[in-house]
């Protein structure tokens, strides 16, 4: 998942040229979902790192102004998809994921006050948000918990969410796992 691609008119990137990178890397069954930056593929490499350290490289050879790479396997994100921390209805929810575990003790001093009436879980390097209108007028953005946390992060609505775990699962894609 990229951070701050086709947002705004900044970072243009078409799938096609995300798609294209992946595959010059050595990524196989490379798939892009929806028009900002959601790649689901089979690894060249089994390590993450590696994985969000050659994307980020590639875009920015493209020219592309820091975009964060965040990586997850089919595994971790049919477990995302799978969860239900919040409980009840998924409607509203979002998923913000952060690039790097969250710092224990900025984690332990979090405030959650400033993002009333939306209520969010960190769990491991997934936060699950529900709002109670548009994310996009929530307080609980990826800059509130980057700076809170100390981990890049992006988000996913709930929908993105399932939708690249499927992509992710499918039986004829086993490999991505």
């Amino acid at each position: 998942m990229l951070r701050a691609v086709n947002v705004g008119g900044r970072n243009r990137l078409s799938m096609r040229a995300l798609k294209d990178l992946a595959t010059d890397l050595g990524h196989r069954e490379v798939v892009t979902h929806l028009q900002s930056g959601n790649l689901v593929f089979v690894p060249a490499e089994p390590v993450e790192a590696e994985i969000a350290r050659g994307l980020a490289a590639g875009l920015a050879r493209l020219r592309l102004e820091q975009v964060d790479v965040v990586v997850r396997s089919a595994d971790q994100m049919a477990a995302v998809a799978h969860a239900n921390p919040l409980g009840g209805d998924p409607g509203g929810w979002h998923v913000t994921f952060l690039a790097a575990p969250p710092d224990p003790g900025r984690l332990a001093a979090l405030d959650p006050s400033p993002g009333a009436p939306d209520r969010f879980l960190v769990l491991g390097r997934e936060v699950y948000l529900r709002c109670a209108g548009r994310y996009s007028d929530s307080k609980l953005s990826n800059s509130f918990f980057e700076r809170w946390l100390g981990a890049r992060a992006t988000t996913r609505n709930w929908a993105t969410v399932t939708r690249l775990a499927e992509l992710a699962t499918a039986p004829d894609t086993a490999g991505r796992r």
